[in-house]
């Protein structure tokens, strides 16, 4: 008898105990969630058991919950308006250039980011393409983004050669960022009247040109825009032959990781880049290209990877033999983007 009376005792003592443990485990892994930001259950509340300070420390972490839960909403909420600005930012449609054909990518890592490249058509016989990288990621990189490609609209429609349009951008960021953040770009102004590329860089990574097989990587060196406001930026001019395609791009298809945590690099991008075929589409080209890199991460390892290629097609009563003149080519005719 006082066996069994005993045995009650504990399992009336214990009751309270398992209920409590079984209560506080189900709030430490609501908590857990909440940390991780795991937004399949935030939507879900723990049920209030019970009228003590477990109770009240549960229904307490409900409305925490609920109202994390709204700011989670509204920050989608704006996230989605930014993308959707961003994209709009970027090209809409192909520039009807003669003799040129252009393909292009943009994937950000995140809802936003700071790569962007952009396009801006003088008649039927110019085209300027920029292409950039803004330091740091997220909400702040995207808002920079966007100055920058506002600020070089207009400062290109001013007029002026790579160089002077490269200078007069750096010299207003450096009047907002005072060289707290900085912006590599690159631009390029093909001439089809001229049969030439102006380019000039600021930072950027340096482009590649493809002429009958053979890959080269065009020497640039330069500040990024905003670190110095006295930096006079300098350009090349490149003579255009028919075929020639140019690629440009950010450090994030370079600093992509595999799945064998090996960084992409440069040798198998330029291995990519030898495979080009001059009689396929360049775009179908482009989509043969990305499909080739590692796949995307949106961690602390990820970064946005931006490619513009440009492929000039040169007619028969209008071909340009290669000149010998230092670092200047010949190039010869182009078709649409």
């Amino acid at each position: 008898m006082s066996g069994t009376y005993c045995a009650f005792v504990i399992v009336i003592f214990c009751m309270p105990l398992w209920q409590f443990r079984r209560d506080l485990n189900v709030l430490t892994g609501s908590i857990g969630s909440l940390l991780q930001a795991d937004r399949s259950r935030m939507h879900e509340t723990i049920p209030v058991t019970s009228r003590d300070e477990l109770g009240q420390l549960t229904g307490a972490f409900n409305e925490l919950q609920a109202s994390v839960y709204r700011e989670y909403d509204e920050l989608d909420k704006r996230m989605r308006l930014a993308y959707n600005i961003q994209q709009k930012l970027l090209p809409q449609k192909e520039p009807a250039v003669e003799g040129l054909e252009v393909a292009s990518m943009c994937r950000q890592c995140r809802e936003v980011g700071g790569d962007f490249y952009d396009c801006l058509a003088f008649g039927s016989s110019r085209l300027a393409i920029a292409i950039g990288d803004v330091t740091g990621k997220g909400m702040p990189a995207a808002l920079l983004m966007s100055a920058v490609m506002v600020l070089w609209r207009t400062e290109m429609l001013k007029g002026g050669s790579s160089e002077e349009v490269m200078t007069r951008v750096n010299r207003s960021l450096y009047e907002t960022l005072q060289g707290e953040l900085f912006v590599t770009m690159g631009l390029a102004v093909f001439d089809m009247k001229e049969r030439t590329v102006d380019y000039a860089s600021a930072g950027h990574m340096a482009p590649y040109l493809l002429r009958e097989g053979e890959l080269q990587a065009l020497p640039v060196s330069s500040l990024p825009l905003g670190m110095d406001p006295d930096r006079q930026y300098r350009g090349t001019a490149y003579a255009l032959q028919p075929g020639d395609a140019w690629v440009l791009y950010t450090d994030g298809i370079i600093e992509a990781w595999d799945e064998q945590d090996r960084m992409f690099g440069f040798e198998r991008w330029e291995q990519l880049l030898r495979g080009l075929d001059g009689t396929v589409p360049l775009e179908r080209q482009l989509r043969i290209l990305t499909d080739r890199l590692p796949e995307m991460h949106a961690d602390s390892s990820g970064d946005d990877r931006t490619v513009v290629c440009v492929r000039f097609h040169g007619r028969e009563e209008a071909v340009c033999k290669e000149t010998v003149s230092g670092d200047r080519y010949n190039v010869d005719n182009v078709k649409t983007w």
